[in-house]
């Protein structure tokens, strides 16, 4: 029964991509996205590429700087492949829930890089929920007042986490002893400039196609990236390029170049790693047959301390 509702949900979550790039290209004509790509000039292209390499590098500091943090027993040499592992497994299943296995791309005890694991998706989430709260009247004047404290609620409640995570019930899960200030502060400065470059991504290709300020693609470009808390889709798939066509045709930019963007810059940053990845899943695929023995192993130490 298990089975067959995760084949529902495989079959669902494909569907769903292909009706919203349906929808997309009945907004969207299909050739006005490829001349709005053929019409980019190189040096765009090439300066979108190079920023992406960059994000790719951030995120890759990101990854090992978690691990470093919280575990004690890894390969300095496994981390790369279990890093673009993590974009193939995303890739792989509907929804970007297998990402999780990455994990188990590292050899050695587990614990740890679980709590990396869940660290970086805590990170991504909470300044993408922070940053579309506060740029939210950018698009929308008649907010009610309470919705324009919640970005400060959650900032201050943020400072104070570390504080919790300090505490001897929560200390002694951990694999290695861990300073969640200094973590906090390191993490979170990776995430900004992560999400920074994929604004200076967008906004190198549309200075080419269709010129915005800054500061009105910043506010569009978080919105984007919101898009990927809604796991409906392969990869947000559909989700994001029509976010980015709804928010981006409110500033004037003609549909094909809203999504041609959109849809050059997820191959860049998501299919390119994703394909270098699936090199190393199917070289260390038996280390992923280890995922759910592993799980209930770990999760058993924890929570009844065998």
């Amino acid at each position: 029964m298990e089975k067959l509702k995760q084949i529902l949900s495989f079959v669902l979550k494909y569907a769903v991509a292909g009706v919203l790039l349906y929808y997309l290209l009945q907004k969207a004509d299909g050739r006005a996205i490829i001349d709005a790509v053929l019409g980019l000039e190189a040096e765009a292209f090439l300066a979108a590429l190079l920023i992406a390499a960059l994000n790719l590098t951030l995120q890759f500091l990101r990854w090992r700087y978690l691990i470093e943090q919280h575990s004690s027993q890894f390969s300095v040499g496994d981390l790369l492949p279990s890093f673009l592992a993590g974009f193939t497994l995303r890739m792989i299943v509907p929804g970007g829930h297998a990402e999780f296995a990455k994990v188990f791309m590292l050899p050695g005890r587990k614990r740890g890089k679980i709590l990396a694991f869940g660290w970086e998706k805590f990170f991504q989430t909470y300044l993408k929920l922070v940053l579309m709260l506060i740029v939210l009247p950018f698009f929308f004047d008649n907010l009610p007042l309470w919705t324009r404290a919640i970005a400060p609620v959650l900032i201050i409640l943020f400072l104070f986490l570390p504080l919790l995570l300090s505490k001897p019930f929560i200390a002694r899960h951990l694999e290695k002893p861990a300073g969640y200030y200094r973590i906090f502060s390191q993490t979170l400065m990776y995430t900004f400039l992560i999400y920074a470059t994929l604004i200076m991504q967008y906004q190198a290709l549309l200075s080419v196609l269709h010129p915005l300020p800054l500061a009105e693609t910043a506010a569009t470009v978080i919105f984007i990236l919101g898009s990927g808390l809604i796991p409906i889709s392969v990869a947000g798939l559909g989700v994001r390029e029509n976010v980015a066509l709804y928010f981006f045709s409110r500033q004037g930019v003609p549909a094909g170049v809203a999504v041609g963007v959109s849809l050059l810059i997820f191959i860049m940053n998501h299919v390119l790693p994703a394909l270098a990845g699936v090199i190393f899943v199917i070289r260390r695929r038996q280390l992923l047959a280890e995922v759910i023995p592993t799980m209930r192993v770990t999760l058993r130490r924890i929570f009844f301390r065998e």
